[in-house]
């Protein structure tokens, strides 16, 4: 019995001994910043930088379909022309002999840089540390330039997003709630105003409050930013005048939801407006405004199976506002599916019970069996 327990005790220190010795945080970050540091050395980066890889080093970053095993054959000289190089690491997560790094590797070039955001495994490979694993996507390559509020007011700023929101979900009486918030926050918020325009002109039908809040609108443009500016213009504009403001939004903003979204309404083609949508669903794949309008674009060009699933996606995205549910039921209208046309309306209507235009076609297709009877 001795002599079992002298040799478990044998085999199990012999099994910590092999174990490899725990990461710590500071060895980790000092391997990250030494090797950050020969990232600007022309040729004489190429051979640091290698051996700064594991043997089985891969990595995955948005321009790769797949990740990728490395090979130390690509590197070249002119990967290193930098005129330095660093990281802001965020967070080092140790698991043994394993460490997870999160940051931002930045490059910098005279006064330009070029940041990426990265995830990158370390771990130790014949008795030094070395990048296992790599994912980065280039911050120049998120699609992230959207239409921000020109205020310093926290509170104006949430209730915008908020407003915003509401837009891109077709939901334009929350929408102008939000906006007066924002108003009443910072009364000189030129795109609250948009929020008012779209409930007068299309779930009010007021012509009045449409006029009072384009003039309001337009006389706040002052101090708004350039796509503002261009926005507002666009849609207090018509024509070709609104073409053209509404191009130079985009081009400022090219990923801003509500600035797609308008301009594929806007535009006279219904090719120009499926391609600029197709653009929009690419950066924003879950954005119900564009199903809505896709929907629409798609009876325009007869192709209602394409239609369909472009309008009941919405109602799974957005079930809980009534306009999806309402242009769900004009799909049905369309293929003469009157049972189903009145659900939708039903449904919008259960949601909101003021969405008035799902009440005015449920009326139209009661009528028609009236007549035919």
């Amino acid at each position: 019995m001795k002599n079992i327990f002298y040799s478990a005790t044998l085999v199990s220190l012999i099994f910590v001994g092999c174990q490899p010795a725990s990461l710590t945080e500071a060895e980790v970050r000092s391997f990250v910043e030494s090797f950050d540091a020969q990232k600007n050395l022309g040729e004489s980066s190429v051979e640091p930088f290698v051996n700064g890889l594991a043997s089985d080093f891969s990595f995955f970053n948005a321009r790769n379909d797949s990740a990728l095993m490395f090979d130390a054959a690509w590197v070249d000289a002119d990967w290193f022309d930098q005129d330095t190089t660093y990281s802001e690491i965020q967070m080092i997560q140790i698991n043994g002999a394993v460490a997870q790094v999160y940051g931002v590797s930045v490059d910098v070039y005279d006064e330009l840089e070029d940041r990426a955001k990265f995830s990158g495994t370390v771990a130790r490979e014949d008795g030094k540390l070395v990048w296992k694993r790599w994912m980065h996507v280039d911050e120049s390559r998120m699609a992230t330039t959207v239409m921000d509020p020109t205020t310093d007011s926290e509170a104006a700023e949430d209730a915008y997003w908020n407003m915003y929101r509401s837009l891109m979900r077709n939901d334009f009486a929350v929408a102008a709630a939000h906006a007066d918030t924002v108003l009443q926050e910072d009364s000189g918020v030129a795109m609250a105003y948009v929020a008012k325009m779209m409930k007068a002109g299309w779930i009010d039908e007021d012509a009045d409050a449409f006029q009072a809040a384009r003039e309001a609108g337009l006389a706040a443009l002052d101090n708004e930013s350039m796509v503002e500016k261009y926005f507002m213009t666009a849609f207090t504009s018509s024509g070709d005048a609104r073409i053209e403001a509404a191009m130079k939004a985009l081009a400022l903003a090219p990923q801003d939801p509500l600035t797609i979204a308008n301009t594929a309404y806007w535009l006279g083609s219904v090719e120009e407006s499926v391609a600029l949508l197709e653009r929009g669903l690419k950066r924003w794949p879950k954005m119900g405004a564009f199903h809505n309008l896709m929907g629409y674009r798609m009876m325009d060009m007869d192709n209602m199976e394409a239609a369909k699933m472009h309008l009941v996606l919405q109602t799974r995205l957005m079930g809980d506002a009534a306009n999806p549910w309402d242009s769900l039921g004009d799909y049905y209208v369309a293929v003469d599916n009157k049972e189903e046309a009145i659900k939708c309306f039903e449904k919008a209507l259960e949601i909101d019970p003021s969405y008035s235009a799902s009440q005015e076609k449920i009326d139209e297709l009661n009528g028609k069996t009236d007549s035919a009877s």
